[in-house]
């Protein structure tokens, strides 16, 4: 018997296309969930409303799927006696595109200030890095209109969120737009 010799070759990451870009672009352009927005007092004592660092990997898995998009850490900088450290993370798509956004971390704790400082400040950049892609990941938390009146919910640490099933949403785009958040919607319960 021949066997017959295939070549497979495949795309290096960051050259390979999204099969469904306009649902990525459609689910994106949806708020926040507020059942996965978190608060926190800020400065001048306002409530600080955010997407925790796994919560906006979950949704980059479900939404881009787990190898649709990956993230670097460009710079590291930790001026000298602050406890303070800053990164530039650059998150890129299997396509190609890509966004950058720094992020700031410090630490008072006496036990590995600098670790988590740089945890933290990393974690930042990667949460603001992936807001830019939509408001679905975070941007939506910058719209006082939107946060006004989100109470953020106790319970948010219980919601498992699944991959969006392309295939229901395409289906589901021609009949409306009301029928397109609800699906949405309860992929995050």
């Amino acid at each position: 018997m021949d066997r017959e010799k295939r070549e497979i070759t495949l795309s290096p990451f960051g050259t390979r296309g999204f099969e469904n870009n306009k649902d990525i672009d459609s689910i994106l352009m949806e708020k926040t969930p507020q059942q996965l927005v978190c608060a926190r007092q800020g400065a001048g004592g306002n409530s600080m409303k955010y997407l925790e660092g796994f919560r906006a990997i979950e949704i980059a898995n479900a939404v881009f799927g787990y190898d649709g998009w990956s993230d670097e850490v460009k710079q590291f900088i930790q001026p000298q006696n602050t406890g303070c450290v800053l990164s530039i993370v650059r998150i890129t798509l299997k396509n190609g595109c890509y966004h950058e956004d720094i992020g700031f971390g410090s630490s008072a704790l006496k036990t590995n200030p600098l670790e988590i400082a740089a945890k933290e400040s990393v974690t930042d950049a990667r949460k603001r890095a992936l807001r830019l892609f939509g408001n679905l990941l975070g941007n939506s938390l910058y719209d006082v209109n939107y946060t006004r009146n989100i109470s953020p919910n106790s319970t948010n640490k219980r919601i498992i969120i699944q991959p969006v099933n392309y295939t229901e949403i395409v289906s589901e785009v021609e009949n409306s737009k009301k029928v397109i958040e609800e699906k949405i919607n309860q992929s995050f319960k």
